[in-house]
């Protein structure tokens, strides 16, 4: 089969059209992409449903690392959805016991977010997690707790503020706060009798480099 040099022009003309097209198309995605870093400050906040003093013992902060996979659309020039599918670490250190309490959760963070000015942009939304895993360390020993949990399914209120440093790289400031309990955590005195039990839940600030595809 012979082609015409005119039926030539006209296919490579469509081919052309075709693929600047689907570039613009690409270029006026409504989507962005890519990934996120972060380290985290986590904590417990603590609920103590009974207690028989009045000594308290208040758990402190560890720095855990999270992985997200970061995407966000566009319903205008300055308003956007993010959905981040990711790994993060939660937890907290006991001192009174030199006890670390850790767990690896999925995370699916949801939240709108307003771009105030070019280079700063704030946000509110939910986060839902999935414990994975939960367990105490203490010098050596690892204690597997993830059985203990009250809900292996949180729910955190979410607010964060990122700035936008380049075209395709911007820092987020993100604060997270369990609504759910986590784990139930009974304390004792040294000779054994129950002192209190205290419901725990997630809460944290986390500091994450963005890089967009």
């Amino acid at each position: 089969m012979v082609i015409s040099i005119h039926s030539l022009k006209a296919i490579l003309v469509t081919i052309a059209l075709s693929v600047l097209i689907s570039s613009e198309a690409i270029a006026q995605s409504k989507w962005d992409h890519g990934f996120s870093v972060g380290l985290a400050y986590t904590n417990f906040s603590e609920d103590h449903v009974s207690s028989i003093d009045s000594e308290r013992y208040t758990f402190e902060a560890l720095l855990n690392s999270s992985f997200k996979i970061w995407n966000q659309y566009s319903l205008s020039r300055k308003l956007g959805v993010n959905f981040s599918p990711g790994f993060s670490w939660k937890g907290a250190r006991l001192n009174a016991e030199l006890s670390n309490y850790e767990g690896i959760y999925f995370v699916l963070p949801s939240y709108l977010e307003f771009q105030l000015l070019d280079q700063i942009a704030i946000g509110a939304g939910v986060e839902y997690s999935y414990l994975i895993s939960f367990g105490e360390s203490s010098n050596d020993e690892i204690y597997n707790l993830t059985s203990q949990v009250s809900n292996r399914h949180q729910f955190s209120s979410l607010t964060n503020l990122r700035f936008i440093i380049g075209h395709n790289i911007s820092i987020n400031l993100e604060y997270s706060y369990g609504l759910n309990d986590l784990f139930q955590f009974s304390r004792f005195n040294t000779m054994g009798g129950f002192r209190e039990m205290i419901n725990l839940r997630n809460k944290g600030i986390q500091l994450a480099f963005i890089f967009q595809a």
